[in-house]
């Protein structure tokens, strides 16, 4: 279409054609005349600004995320609303009573009331923390062939199908100590060394994997269709210990511990401090002799 789309602080959303030499040349082929006979205000109506805006493939759709935990999908030539998906917490607290916290189709699950608060009081920080610039906004996108749209939520990371209008799947539904936030999708296939002629079979086979972050974490996670590869000689097989530890939560060895001999690895913990309100409890771990069980310990304690 040749042509630019703006979203700003205001809640206003514009179509800029490129500077040419003939005015001619800067109308756009669109279905309007006249901004009033679309949606393209419908932020500023609702009293919200949008924070990330994702272009579908084919230019024929936009979606845009608002700080009102709104995603909306707009057709690009009417400038109409044509999906909106409303992931704002007193949606989630009726899809908890009725027992359909994931959306997902025929789903009959409700969160267990104590994991349900937690999640939405961190919504509450995130909302804190990205107006204060101090968290990224979460963002939505769109897959290669524009029918689906990928965001984020307090529940993990819902993929939904704008066709049918129905959730599909949701990534990381289970990792109930992540709030994750910005998303980006890679959809090709896995290249290895050049001359390798171990994994030409896979090279062959499409790989999507999605990249997200998550908040106060200094790291990002990929979800794939495929194992991860690990070398049998690197010890533990990755490096799960790649943050700054937060205050409330220590991973690292007590003061002589290593003088001890209590971890000849230093990629993992040899002890850990749970912090409750009669005192501290100082647990001792053997990532020598049970490494995988120490690591997943480690990693997902709180």
């Amino acid at each position: 279409f040749n042509c630019v789309v703006s979203i700003d602080a205001r809640g206003i959303i514009d179509y800029w054609p490129p500077p040419t030499a003939d005015p001619k040349d800067h109308k756009l082929q669109l279905d309007f005349a006249y901004k009033s006979e679309t949606d393209l205000y419908e932020f500023a109506k609702a009293k919200c600004h949008p924070t990330s805006l994702e272009i579908a493939p084919d230019g024929t759709a936009f979606a845009c995320m608002a700080d009102d935990r709104q995603v909306r999908i707009f057709n690009f030539q009417t400038g109409k609303i044509k999906r909106k998906y409303d992931e704002s917490v007193q949606v989630h607290t009726a899809r908890q009573e009725s027992n359909a916290v994931l959306g997902l189709p025929g789903e009959l699950r409700a969160l267990d009331p104590g994991d349900f608060g937690r999640r939405m009081a961190r919504e509450k920080a995130v909302a804190k923390a990205v107006a204060d610039g101090t968290a990224p906004a979460p963002n939505a996108v769109f897959d290669r062939s524009g029918n689906f749209v990928i965001y984020a939520t307090a529940f993990g990371v819902r993929i939904v199908n704008t066709v049918t209008n129905k959730v599909v799947r949701v990534l990381g539904a289970g990792e109930s100590a992540e709030r994750f936030l910005q998303v980006s999708l890679y959809q090709g296939c896995p290249k290895d060394s050049v001359g390798s002629s171990v994994n030409a079979k896979r090279e062959e086979v499409p790989d999507p994997t999605l990249v997200a972050t998550s908040f106060e974490k200094h790291r990002f996670y990929l979800f794939s269709s495929r194992e991860p590869d690990e070398d049998a000689d690197d010890g533990v097989g990755r490096d799960v210990l790649n943050e700054k530890p937060s205050r409330a939560l220590d991973l690292g060895p007590r003061p002589g511990d290593v003088a001890r001999g209590l971890s000849s690895n230093p990629a993992l913990a040899s002890a850990v401090t749970l912090h409750t309100t009669m005192g501290d409890i100082v647990l001792q771990l053997f990532p020598n002799e049970c490494p995988k069980t120490v690591e997943n310990f480690s990693v997902h304690c709180r």
